[in-house]
């Protein structure tokens, strides 16, 4: 099933003994890579294999030790800061997007636009700097390479004011408005899962809001884009109803603590 599937029902998920006899298997190929007489199987050919299965070789492996176990499938939970705000589904889409309005010259939308219009909010003091994401030479090299370059918890004191730039300067000018459409739905969903520890956003909220995006980012970019990250978000809304909360980790420079956000 490719990645670019964001029908969750499309999938088989995982079982506690579908996980074992994966983790099992993988076992059974290390075995082969340490048997001097085995000639079919070498480092490379044993990585692409736990590639294929997806999932790492451990001589101590406690998902196949009796003694613990393991629901695994019920263990796993998706970091959704590293998913958009780190290399992410976010701050990846950013760069993508200006990269489009740049390249048609647009007098509008362009990174000494957008840092006139950063430039006219106060942050709070314990927010990160963001001045330096926009002096010239970082704006020329954004604007060139096609991405943005940022910490996590720069991206997100950049998220509330990059929609309300899109929203209220970009898309009433009608230029690539299916571009300004998709960035718009990435940046709700990164305010939506901020916004959970609040207590104001459901499950099914999110999951509407995850899939409107996916949508749209097919539909605009095509699937040659759609990265493993799409795919994970899906998973979000149900870790969110099998945990009670969800956990990201903004890294800032410093070492910062989690952000737990809880389901109402």
């Amino acid at each position: 099933m490719s990645i670019s599937e964001f029908d969750i029902k499309a999938f088989k998920p995982h079982s506690k003994q579908s996980v074992r006899r994966v983790v099992e298997k993988l076992n059974a190929k290390y075995v082969e890579l340490k048997d001097p007489a085995n000639k079919n199987v070498n480092t490379v050919t044993f990585n692409q294999y736990s590639q294929l299965l997806g999932w790492s070789w451990t001589f101590e492996n406690v998902i196949l030790n009796a003694r613990f176990d393991l629901h695994v499938p019920n263990m796993v939970m998706c970091d959704w800061a590293h998913l958009y705000v780190h290399e992410g589904l976010g701050d990846v889409e950013f760069g993508m997007c200006m990269k489009v309005f740049h390249s048609s010259r647009s007098k509008v939308c362009t990174y000494r636009s957008l840092r006139d219009y950063v430039d006219g909010f106060t942050f709070p003091k314990s927010a990160p700097d963001v001045s330096h994401l926009f002096t010239d030479s970082a704006n020329a090299n954004n604007a060139k390479k096609g991405s943005f370059s940022s910490s996590g918890s720069e991206f997100l004191t950049l998220v509330p004011v990059l929609h309300r730039f899109f929203e209220r300067l970009v898309l009433p000018c009608g230029e690539h408005i299916e571009y300004v459409k998709c960035m718009l739905a990435v940046l709700s969903v990164i305010m939506l899962l901020t916004s959970v520890k609040a207590g104001t956003v459901s499950s099914a909220q999110l999951l509407r809001a995850i899939i409107d995006h996916l949508m749209m980012f097919k539909a605009v970019y095509g699937d040659d884009f759609v990265r493993p990250k799409h795919h994970y978000a899906t998973h979000l809304p149900k870790m969110l109803d099998l945990f009670g909360f969800s956990l990201g980790h903004v890294h800032t420079g410093a070492q910062t603590p989690p952000y737990y956000t809880l389901l109402p």
